[in-house]
């Protein structure tokens, strides 16, 4: 189907950083994201583009590198390596981060107010696939304190927006991590939590009703088992940040998701 792509306005985004949730950690306890030209760091020609979208969850925090850099990885290990990529304004190397793979539309501190605010230049970068994990911000004690009716109107718009752009473009929507109690000895999935939980597979259903390419993927308690202590490893980690284990699991997670469609992509490409 061909993408019909709405007349991007040129915006100017604003890469604010801080706590993410209601985590106590300096601001230097995340990895820096800048802005850079253009939108991956290889030619995509025949590639099937994904933007990995959100925030420090998808940016990083501390050694543990972020999710993406182990999807990335995975795909390459998986004879994915030569037919996806990465995009987004955002430029991120690591020694865990492959070329092809760096770029991604994630800030330490982006709550969803903060993704409709750069969504044009992002979406610029036309993605066939879009992996969206957002809302610990704006649910967090550190937050505007959105009560939920406010938050799910916030939400709903970035997802009006996206496919107002691209109503073609496959959008993968995961729910926010569940978090540790102080002594990091066990998972607490609030009232909160859970409700966004709900709202977010409700979308889902709806917008797939309605023949948009948007799915669900469960990051609770209920799809992955969060209770092993190396998730949340001490030096590695705070609360809301899984360690590299835990990022693992994120990504296998992202993976089993993304894997079908871009099967799909390329099978039409090639029809």
């Amino acid at each position: 189907m061909k993408r019909v792509i709405a007349v991007m306005l040129t915006v100017f985004m604003v890469f604010s950083i801080c706590s993410c949730g209601n985590n106590t950690a300096d601001i230097d306890e995340y990895t820096e994201v800048v802005k850079a030209d253009g939108y991956c760091d290889i030619d995509t020609t025949g590639r099937v583009k994904i933007m990995c979208t959100g925030d420090s969850l998808t940016a990083g925090y501390k050694s543990t590198n972020a999710y993406r850099n182990y999807l990335a990885n995975q795909l390459i290990e998986n004879g994915y390596g030569d037919t996806t990529c990465f995009v987004g304004p955002g430029d991120k190397p690591t020694d865990l981060c492959p070329e092809g793979f760096r770029r991604l539309y994630g800030y330490g501190g982006n709550t969803i107010e903060g993704l409709r605010g750069g969504l044009a230049e992002a979406m610029a970068s036309e993605p066939d696939i879009i992996i969206l994990m957002i809302g610990t911000n704006d649910l967090g004690a550190l937050s505007t304190h959105y009560i939920n009716e406010e938050v799910e109107e916030i939400y709903r718009k970035l997802i009006r927006e996206i496919l107002a752009i691209d109503p073609d473009v496959h959008l993968f929507l995961g729910n926010p991590l569940p978090t540790t109690d102080g002594g990091r000895s066990g998972v607490v999935e609030d009232s909160r939590n859970v409700w966004i939980r709900g709202f977010i597979k409700e979308l889902c259903e709806d917008k797939a009703y309605n023949d948009y390419n948007v799915s669900f993927v469960d990051f609770s308690t209920n799809a992955i088992d969060w209770s092993a202590k190396e998730d949340w490893k001490p030096g590695e980690t705070d609360h809301v940040h899984p360690s590299a284990s835990g990022n693992i699991k994120m990504a296998n997670r992202w993976y089993e998701a993304i894997q079908p469609t871009i099967d799909a992509i390329l099978a039409e490409r090639a029809a």
